[in-house]
């Protein structure tokens, strides 16, 4: 199942998954995105070894299965090993924390949901072929609740000051770290100047600077390399 536009380049997208049908909805959405991204659109069984050379893009389609399933994870290796330099996103039925922040460990630079609206989703893929990364705003909230969650329930004592140092670990000032824990709980940079008393232009340099300490991409990264790393450290100190 190809869908090879006349003026296709060498680069291709491919989209992996067992079902059949379910593969031939993503071509039929996907179709005209390919094109105009100049990709040539292939789609073959997960199961199979299908996957040609100069992948631009490696959309895994797991439905309700979890990025925790052992085989799958093989697979996933499989294929990073293959084409490393490919984007790999996952197309997953399950949107809770925890399968979000396994899809960020197993280096999956994109999370979609099913849910998603389609628009969307072509916005979502259209910005991670450019090099960047997308895991729902939605999605991310739940996760960075779920975590906090974790830590107060594991740690009841826990101050706000022990938390700020484990994140001081990353070599951010204290000026940088008030900015981090705003940026955690996706505040925008303007209501952080406004929070902080600092100009909007500030904000932007210190999240600039948190973002290459933290070797992040984007404040989506930044906002699930804090709140994973906060609850491992927690976690450490309980054992």
């Amino acid at each position: 199942m190809n869908v090879t536009p006349e003026n296709a380049t060498d680069a291709t997208a491919m989209i992996l998954d067992v079902r059949s049908l379910r593969r031939a909805g993503l071509v039929s959405l996907l179709e005209a995105w390919a094109r105009s991204c100049g990709l040539t659109l292939k789609a073959s069984d997960f199961r199979e070894n299908g996957l040609v050379e100069n992948c631009k893009m490696i959309m895994l389609s797991v439905g309700n299965c979890t990025l925790c399933d052992p085989s799958l994870v093989q697979k996933i290796d499989a294929i990073r090993a293959q084409q490393p330099e490919a984007v790999l996103v996952a197309i997953s039925d399950r949107e809770d924390p925890d399968e979000m922040l396994r899809a960020f460990q197993i280096g999956i630079h994109g999370f979609i949901p099913t849910n998603l609206e389609p628009t969307v989703a072509l916005q979502a893929l259209t910005f991670l072929l450019s090099g960047g990364s997308f895991f729902p705003p939605a999605v991310l909230q739940r996760f960075l609740q779920h975590a906090d969650i974790a830590i107060h329930d594991s740690e009841p004592q826990v101050e706000r000051a022990e938390i700020a140092e484990v994140r001081s670990s990353h070599g951010l000032t204290m000026r940088q770290q008030e900015v981090l824990e705003l940026l955690r709980h996706g505040i925008s940079n303007k209501l952080i100047a406004r929070e902080l008393h600092m100009t909007e232009a500030t904000v932007k340099v210190h999240v600039r600077q948190i973002m290459r300490k933290l070797g992040a991409a984007n404040r989506t990264q930044v906002a699930v390399i804090v709140a994973t790393d906060t609850s491992k450290a927690k976690a450490l100190e309980l054992n």
